[in-house]
C-alpha cells in the first residue's frame, strides 16, 4: 500500500492485523520504494492513493504494472474524480476503489475476492435469483449493488436469456419517460457502475459489453428463470417475477403459464 497519509496506513494496518492470509507492505509517500520493493518481492495487488505529492497513483500503477504485468490495482481516494477514465487508464489490471474513510466490509470483500482469485483450487458458485426479488449470489452471499439502476440493468440482461440487449431496448424499459439525451447519459452511467460492481466482485466475465449493447454470459451460472425456461425448475408454487421492475410484467405471463403447466403435471 502506498499513501501520503500515515492515518490511512495505520487504519488499513488495523484492518489487516488479524488476517493470517494477507501479508502487506506499507509505504508512506514513497512510490519509488514501492517500485523497488516490487522488483525484489512479487505481490498480487497494490493499494495506491490517487493523489500524492511525489507521484500520483495512476502513474505509479503504470510503472508497477511494467514490473508485474498481472498486478491488480486498487485505487484509494477521498475525492470525487472520473472513475471510468481512471479505471480505463490501466485496463485489465484495475481491480476496484477504496474510498476514505474506509468501509471495512467492502475492503474485506475485496481482499477475499483477491485471495480467491489467486487460488486456482477454489471454485465459486454463482446463482441468480429472479423470483420474489432479484439478487446475485456468490457462494451464497448476495452482491451489494450500490446503484439501483445498474442492478436493474443486469436484471434486464438476465431476462434477455443470453441475447444482446441494446441501448435502445434498455432505455425503453428502464427510462421510458426520460428525455432521450438524458436517458442515454443515464444508460452510460449505469453501464459503468454495473461494470464497476462486477469488477469489484470478480465477475468481469458475467456480462459481455459491446458498443451500444451488452449480454449475460450464462456459462457457469445457475438461475431460477433459466430453469423455468428449460423445464427444469424446482419451483413448486406460483411466484412473482422481478417484482418492482415495471417492464418485467410482459415476461411474467409467459413464466406463469410455464409454472402452472408444470404444477398441473405434478398434481
Amino acid at each position: 500500500m502506498v499513501d501520503d497519509e500515515i492515518t490511512a496506513l495505520n487504519t488499513l494496518l488495523l484492518y489487516l492485523v488479524n488476517r493470517q492470509d494477507v501479508a502487506a507492505r506499507m509505504f508512506l509517500d514513497d512510490p519509488y520504494g514501492a517500485i523497488n520493493s516490487l522488483r525484489d518481492h512479487p505481490a498480487d495487488a497494490a493499494f495506491l492513493d490517487i493523489k500524492m505529492p511525489t507521484m500520483n497513483g495512476i502513474d505509479l500503477a503504470k510503472k508497477m504494472i511494467e514490473i508485474s504485468p498481472k498486478l491488480k490495482v486498487f485505487f484509494i481516494t477521498a475525492y470525487t474524480f472520473d472513475e471510468q477514465a481512471t479505471a480505463e487508464s490501466i485496463g485489465k489490471n484495475f481491480a476496484g476503489y477504496c474510498y476514505k474513510p474506509y468501509d471495512k466490509e467492502l475492503l474485506s470483500r475485496q481482499l477475499d475476492i483477491l485471495i480467491e482469485k489467486t487460488d486456482s483450487g477454489k471454485k465459486r458458485d454463482i446463482r441468480i435469483k429472479t423470483f420474489n426479488g432479484f439478487d446475485v449470489f456468490i457462494n451464497g452471499n448476495p452482491i451489494d449493488f450500490r446503484n439501483k439502476k445498474s442492478k436493474e440493468m443486469l436484471a434486464f440482461a438476465v431476462t434477455e436469456n443470453g441475447s444482446y440487449a441494446t441501448m435502445e431496448e434498455t432505455i425503453s424499459a428502464l427510462w421510458p419517460d426520460k428525455d432521450p439525451e438524458l436517458a442515454r447519459i443515464s444508460y452510460r452511467d449505469s453501464i459503468w457502475k454495473l461494470r464497476r460492481t462486477l469488477n469489484e466482485n470478480r465477475l468481469d466475465c458475467l456480462v459481455f459489453f459491446d458498443r451500444g449493447r451488452y449480454r449475460l454470459n450464462k456459462e457457469g451460472v445457475s438461475c431460477d428463470y433459466f430453469d423455468v425456461l428449460s423445464g427444469n425448475s424446482k419451483v413448486v408454487s406460483i411466484v412473482s417475477y422481478l417484482p418492482g421492475y415495471d417492464w418485467s410484467v410482459e415476461y411474467e405471463a409467459t413464466i406463469m403459464d410455464l409454472l402452472e403447466e408444470k404444477l398441473k403435471k405434478a398434481r
